[in-house]
């Protein structure tokens, strides 16, 4: 595909409607049209609802909901760093301390010990059987795989 194409493709552009967003303007939220549902509500960053419920601020279950933001995504420590993302996390919750990169190494190593009790225990009650199997790849790259079953 040429590029003459893609610029056919998409609609033009009204350069008097355009203006760049800044820090101090928020865009108004969407005006809820008669098909959508009455108790829906767009509360970007100008409250903290959740079904017309205030949500208490918990310091700890942000920390968790971090450390398993970084595992679940699988984000190198260093994420937590990054300016845009403390600008983010700031917009949502200004009152959130940003744990450095070397204390969410240990809430991830924390609860990779807690995931490894709840397996085990887990795993204690049944039978099961492995197996593996190693090869190498064109690479020379050494690849084993376990299986449970």
């Amino acid at each position: 595909m040429d590029i003459d194409e893609v610029d056919e493709t998409l609609p033009p552009i009204d350069d008097q409607d355009q203006k760049p967003l800044t820090q101090t303007e928020n865009p108004a939220p969407p005006t809820p049209n008669e098909n959508e549902t009455k108790d829906f509500k767009l509360s970007a960053c100008k409250g903290r609802e959740r079904g017309g419920k205030a949500v208490a601020y918990n310091k700890e279950a942000c920390r968790v909901a971090l450390t398993q933001y970084i595992v679940l995504d699988e984000l190198p420590f260093r994420h937590v760093e990054g300016e845009g993302f403390k600008r983010f996390v700031k917009t949502l919750q200004p009152r959130f301390e940003i744990p450095s990169r070397m204390t969410v190494g240990g809430d991830v190593l924390k609860l990779y010990k807690e995931e490894n009790v709840t397996l085990k225990n887990i795993l204690s009650r049944e039978r099961i059987s492995n197996t593996t199997d190693t090869w190498t790849s064109i690479q020379n790259l050494n690849y084993t795989v376990i299986t449970a079953h």
